[in-house]
């Protein structure tokens, strides 16, 4: 899994990018990490890009983040839908 400069306070603008390992005897099911991922095509022998979603989606974080005030929180806790 590779993140350039994850930080807390951009996780809606960064999110991890997971490679899969073409060698791997038994290769990860990409269906069951939602994150955007490199799949190995055996096929053409190329990866293919698989979109996923963004961190801060998968963590339900509030958009703005990081909340800046105790109003701003109490306020995403009460509004934002799951």
């Amino acid at each position: 899994m590779f993140a350039a400069e994850l930080k807390l306070w951009h996780m809606h603008d960064d999110s991890p990018l997971l490679v899969h390992n073409p060698w791997a005897r038994t290769p990860l099911n990409p269906d069951l990490i939602p994150l955007r991922q490199l799949v190995w095509d055996v096929g053409d022998g190329h990866f293919k890009e698989r979109v996923g979603r963004n961190i801060a989606e998968i963590l339900n974080l509030p958009n703005p983040w990081p909340i800046k005030t105790w109003f701003q929180y109490i306020r995403a806790l009460c509004f934002t839908t799951m």
